[in-house]
């Protein structure tokens, strides 16, 4: 929510920061968001930096298109974590999850289970993805995230 006293809107905030997002392709880390984020969490992060980003997209009301881009690398990396990582995962991401092959709680996988439905389903990241032509490799994506969530 805006502070009353900034002069621009939260909706229009919240397109200003989805226009700003650099994206390259419908991967799950072809974005700015994701790439920067992950590389934070390999340089810094646990899995409590994995719960916070999934309690954001799961909690949250309405879903800017950059908290849903970071939510979906995290769940990337939760899969990753409980042995079903993808096989785009950044070189950076790999080397992090084979020095952190500790178990990740059943919390975090229902938490990225719901992320990936949310922003899949009901956020600004879907409804700007709807509007390319990759939209189907996106969903496709999201899809197979979602089944090996699930084989967890």
């Amino acid at each position: 929510m805006n502070d009353p006293r900034d002069p621009v809107p939260a909706h229009e905030q919240q397109q200003k920061e989805e226009a700003d997002m650099a994206v390259w392709g419908p991967g799950h880390f072809e974005n700015d968001e994701a790439q920067d984020w992950a590389e934070g969490l390999t340089q810094a992060g646990d899995e409590t930096a994995l719960k916070l980003v999934l309690e954001v997209v799961t909690r949250e009301r309405e879903l800017a298109s950059t908290e849903c881009a970071i939510a979906i690398a995290a769940a990337e990396i939760v899969a990753g974590l409980k042995g079903q990582p993808s096989d785009s995962l950044p070189e950076s991401v790999r080397h992090w999850l084979a020095r952190h092959a500790k178990p990740v709680s059943d919390e975090i996988v229902r938490l990225a289970r719901h992320a990936v439905n949310r922003v899949r389903y009901e956020s600004g990241l879907r409804d700007l993805w709807s509007e390319v032509d990759d939209f189907d490799r996106w969903e496709s994506g999201l899809s197979g995230l979602l089944a090996r969530l699930e084989r967890i």
